[in-house]
């Protein structure tokens, strides 16, 4: 499916990236798997994955959400193999992932971008924000900029 409309890119506040005013979330890429989420969603399975982000990539969405919580990486995997069969280059999408700060603090970050990373397979993680955060508190502690390409400014 193939639609002629394609969405203009914007800035996404004063960073140097440009989205897609509407992007797509992959949560449901998640199903099969052992954690929470996975359970709640069935297995799309990968041509339904792909079928999925090509009528994205057609409608001219570049920007696509997802999160550690989904799946514990079958989420990232999935969107990242979609990504690579539709001959997407990383700097012609926006990754955006989340953090999940139950029970953690902001010192877990690295290892978790590390992870993150490892499940996307080629993709940057462009955004990262914090999954239903608890209070700024989860973020004491937080390090300095190492592994993303934006940094927020409050």
């Amino acid at each position: 499916m193939t639609t002629k409309n394609k969405f203009p890119l914007r800035q996404l506040g004063q960073t140097d990236l440009k989205v897609s005013p509407i992007g797509l979330g992959v949560m449901q890429f998640s199903g099969g798997g052992k954690g929470i989420m996975s359970r709640a969603f069935p297995n799309i399975g990968d041509e339904g994955k792909q079928e999925i982000i090509q009528v994205a990539l057609d409608g001219g969405m570049n920007w696509f959400d997802t999160a550690e919580l989904y799946g514990s990486g079958r989420s990232e995997a999935g969107l990242s193999a979609s990504l690579k069969k539709a001959g997407k280059a990383d700097d012609e999408v926006i990754v955006a992932t989340k953090w999940w700060p139950m029970f953690r603090t902001a010192r877990n970050i690295p290892k978790t971008i590390d992870n993150r990373l490892r499940f996307l397979d080629g993709y940057s993680i462009d955004l990262y924000y914090v999954h239903q955060p608890f209070g700024w508190s989860s973020l004491v502690g937080l390090p300095p900029k190492t592994k993303w390409k934006q940094w927020p400014t409050w």
